[in-house]
């Protein structure tokens, strides 16, 4: 085990970060991502402001079954919340529930810790980036960070390389 510097947490062994407080461990300080110039960022096809509008359930939105589906055809049934973060691990404080995809695949897939965030809204389903390394992809187009895209029943998410397809059941 791997003792935190910051914390003490025990972390396992091979672990760069803390999964208590999230410091880097071989230095045991916070990193902090640098800003990139505007001008070095690729440019999108489309606008960043473009959504694309969610396919209405039948019934109460709020009610509906939602599901994940693997390429192994293994099936993730997702918890009845408004909000969903998906990712790799758990959210240290607990207030947002986490989807932890580490068991389908998600590291060797390159999903962040905090990929995306899945929202059940009156209008239907959303998805949002949440600025992953690799990126959220809808029917293989890239969604930009932090504009949520519209689910409709079928649709292919890609999380980096893990791809899923989401399913509304009534």
């Amino acid at each position: 085990m791997i003792k935190c510097p910051a914390c003490n947490h025990e972390n396992l062994p091979g672990s760069l970060f803390c999964a208590k407080c999230g410091v880097h461990l071989p230095t045991g300080k916070r990193l902090s991502t640098d800003e990139v110039p505007e001008r070095e960022l690729p440019a999108e096809k489309r606008s960043p402001f473009e959504t694309r509008e969610p396919t209405r359930p039948k019934g109460p939105p709020l009610d509906a079954t939602l599901a994940l589906i693997c390429e192994d055809d293994q099936e993730i049934i997702l918890p009845q919340v408004t909000t969903l973060n998906l990712g790799r691990g758990q959210i240290p404080d607990g207030t947002t529930p986490m989807l932890d995809l580490t068991l389908h695949g998600a590291y060797k897939g390159g999903v962040s810790r905090f990929h995306a965030r899945i929202h059940r809204q009156p209008t239907g389903f959303y998805i949002e980036d949440l600025l992953s390394t690799n990126g959220t992809y809808i029917n293989k187009q890239r969604i930009p960070p932090y504009v949520p895209q519209g689910l409709r029943d079928g649709d292919e998410i890609q999380l980096g390389r893990l791809v899923v397809t989401f399913q509304i059941r009534s």
